[in-house]
């Protein structure tokens, strides 16, 4: 009995070790039921035998499972082989692009003849285009507005891109870094995200350090990026243009040379001049003046007068129209009077946002560009022609040694004159003021120190007339004005002598009738100094004709056809030529 005992015992315990046992299918995770009958094929899944069998079922889904994964496994060694092909392919292709790069290093080099005889700065134009992305907005703005001009509509217009070596070469440098560093791919979106957050970080860095102008000097405020933009026009002579930008003032300056291919010898060459050519470009555009309002604050806090600042910068003059060519425009600031300015200025909490004043406009660019081109271009040529008279001036010792067309002689002038010019002389400034016939001319601010000051001085016997001549920076848009100082039995200017008077409203105000077209205006200087010769001719003989004779020299015969020698309550004289008849008239 205790045989069988053990027995039952021993059989339960083999069928219960049976039930617990588990096979290493099990841990195989098969498709489900419904999707293995669904996609494995009736020779193996036996829909009649397996769904009644468990057993059945099980085998026929692991024979299902064995048969994909060969399937799978032929599929991964069939691309394994594809990769690695690609990959050998690959290689290849990098192999052949970088033995392609010297060769075309060499090409290009081989070419460099043939582009200068074809004048085709291919190599030149791809470093520009390269450098280009180093340009602050404004900069580069102008350059791209220039270069569509010239090629469009002026082909004698050449755009290029000056740089400092050294400095260039860093800025170079270190975008290359970044641009290793964060490249702009697909893949790379959590790169680019940590380049844009570092970025931000260095422009606020960079704004922060900006913002600290407590102690700038003449230096840092015209601390010049080292790159810049230079515009050569070669008609009729070459005349360049170097824009540069402020970084601290955030404005555009530009300097301007002018090469002429036979240099006068002369004291008067300063009149094309790259320092005088730009002067007054346009009304009240002197260029004495930041165009940026945040640069008052600037210079109120650092003690600079505006003037000291530009006067002798070697980067230029910030004119406006400078500032409209790089799309700039600035935002006006709230009026303030003088005492809030000065408040302000001690308050070093009290800081400009320059940024919210400023903006790049690309069609303020495209708008000025032709404009200006063509300014420039005529204050080139009036220069050159007033360069050419000022060279006759200089040597002239006579009226008639002054060159004026023919034509024009006759069209507004007698036969004869008989007032000479003696001599031609620059002046200066101090001079100018110094002179009483000048004060009225300076207080009502018509002349200034833009002007370019002359004397003239005539003599006819005894009879000495001294002309100040004060010639605009946009002439011959603008006319010479004249202040006359006569010299005969007396002093006699403007304020004391009413004959005088007339004489500088001839020469002012009715020089218009002279000049009928743009070629005639060219000649405007001769023509008024013509012209005040005549009238000294008419002053003196209407003068000897209403009055006793006080010595032989003081008297002068009547050579001048006029029926009046004085009319009216101002007792004018006849200083009105009309060339039909050949007679002067009053007014």
């Amino acid at each position: 009995f205790q045989n069988l005992l053990y027995e039952v015992a021993h059989l339960k315990k083999e069928v219960r070790r049976c039930l617990e046992s588990h096979s290493a299918d099990q841990e195989i995770d098969l498709v489900a039921v419904k999707q293995f009958y669904q996609e494995a094929p009736e020779s193996i899944s036996r829909p009649a035998e397996t769904k009644k069998d468990e057993h059945q079922q099980r085998l026929a889904r692991l024979q299902w499972e064995l048969e994909q994964r060969r399937g799978q496994t032929e599929l991964f060694e069939k691309l394994t082989q594809e990769k690695e092909s690609v990959g050998n392919m690959i290689n290849e292709q990098e192999t052949k692009l970088a033995s392609l790069a010297p060769r075309i290093n060499t090409i290009l080099e081989a070419t460099q003849p043939l582009q200068e005889a074809l004048e085709l700065p291919l190599d030149a134009k791809r470093e520009q285009r390269r450098v280009s992305r180093l340009l602050p907005s404004p900069l580069y703005t102008l350059w791209v507005q220039a270069s569509a001009y010239g090629e469009a509509c002026d082909p004698n217009l050449k755009v290029e891109m000056w740089s400092s070596s050294a400095a260039a070469d860093k800025l170079m440098a270190l975008a290359d870094k970044l641009e290793e560093d964060y490249p702009h791919s697909a893949t790379g979106h959590d790169q680019s995200e940590s380049a844009d957050v570092e970025l931000k970080t260095q422009a606020q860095n960079i704004r922060k350090v900006k913002q600290k102008v407590l102690k700038v000097t003449i230096q840092t405020l015209n601390n010049v990026l080292p790159l810049s933009i230079q515009i050569t026009s070669k008609k009729n002579c070459s005349v360049t243009l170097s824009f540069h930008y402020l970084q601290c003032l955030r404005i555009v300056t530009v300097k301007c040379s002018v090469n002429v291919q036979e240099k006068p010898k002369t004291m008067l060459s300063d009149v094309v001049s790259g320092d005088h050519l730009l002067n007054s470009l346009f009304p009240g555009d002197t260029g004495t003046s930041s165009p940026n309002p945040a640069t008052l604050y600037q210079l109120n806090r650092a003690r600079i007068n505006v003037a000291e600042l530009f006067s002798f910068s070697v980067t230029g003059r910030p004119y406006h129209w400078a500032q409209a060519l790089g799309g700039l425009t600035f935002s006006k600031p709230q009026q303030q009077t003088e005492s809030s300015m000065e408040e302000d200025s001690r308050d070093s909490s009290v800081m400009p946002k320059l940024s919210s004043m400023e903006s790049v406009r690309w069609e303020v660019s495209a708008e000025h560009m032709h404009m200006t081109v063509k300014a420039i271009r005529n204050r080139l040529l009036a220069r050159m022609s007033l360069q050419s008279q000022l060279i006759n001036l200089e040597s002239a010792t006579s009226t008639s040694s002054i060159t004026v067309p023919a034509e024009l002689l006759r069209q507004h002038f007698p036969g004869k004159i008989s007032s000479e010019l003696k001599s031609w002389r620059p002046m200066a400034w101090n001079d100018y003021n110094a002179a009483p016939s000048t004060q009225v001319l300076l207080a009502s601010g018509i002349v200034n120190p833009q002007h370019i000051l002359f004397k003239a001085k005539y003599e006819r016997k005894n009879v000495i007339l001294d002309a100040f001549v004060a010639i605009s920076p946009d002439h011959p848009k603008t006319a010479p004005v004249f202040s006359l100082n006569l010299n005969w039995e007396g002093h006699h200017h403007s304020e004391n002598n009413p004959h005088i008077r007339q004489m500088e409203i001839e020469i002012n105000v009715h020089c218009e009738e002279m000049v009928s077209s743009s070629k005639d205006r060219l000649q405007l200087l001769p023509l008024l100094l013509h012209r005040l010769a005549m009238c000294l001719d008419i002053y003196t003989e209407a003068t000897s004709a209403h009055t006793d004779a006080h010595s032989p020299d003081a008297q002068f015969h009547k050579e001048k056809i006029f029926f009046r020698p004085a009319r009216g309550p101002e007792r004018a004289h006849p200083f009105k030529y009309l060339p039909k008849l050949g007679v002067f008239a009053q007014r």
